[in-house]
């Protein structure tokens, strides 16, 4: 199941947690359901938003038809006793585009993944 696949004609509602260093962004839809960027920190690892880019402002964007998104994973490496990945998510809307860029790092034995969640709201 590839959730970014299931989002693309959503229309977003809102969207919370945008912001540097967030480690939760929702973005909420107007069929009520949310996907959910996240992870569920443990020792050693750190994965949260490092930077972000829209196109034009946040409000402009919501009521927007989701026309593609898409993740990469950016380089991946080794510095000294730390790894680190970069995780882009690319979201365009008929309203503008999203861009955000996630950083894990660890210590080389923990993920450094972005987890995904699709689900229902209230």
């Amino acid at each position: 199941m590839d959730i970014l696949k299931e989002i693309v004609g959503k229309t977003i509602g809102r969207i919370e947690g945008l912001e540097v260093e967030s480690q939760f962004v929702d973005i909420y839809f107007t069929d009520n359901t949310k996907l959910g960027f996240t992870h569920w920190q443990s020792c050693c690892e750190h994965v949260a938003l490092n930077d972000f880019e829209l196109t034009t402002s946040l409000d402009k964007i919501v009521g927007g038809v989701i026309n593609d998104a898409r993740e990469d994973i950016g380089e991946a490496g080794c510095d000294g006793w730390e790894s680190f990945t970069w995780t882009f998510y690319n979201i365009n809307t008929s309203k503008g585009c999203i861009n955000m860029r996630w950083l894990g790092t660890s210590n080389g034995y923990y993920s450094e993944n972005v987890d995904l969640e699709l689900a229902k709201t209230n």
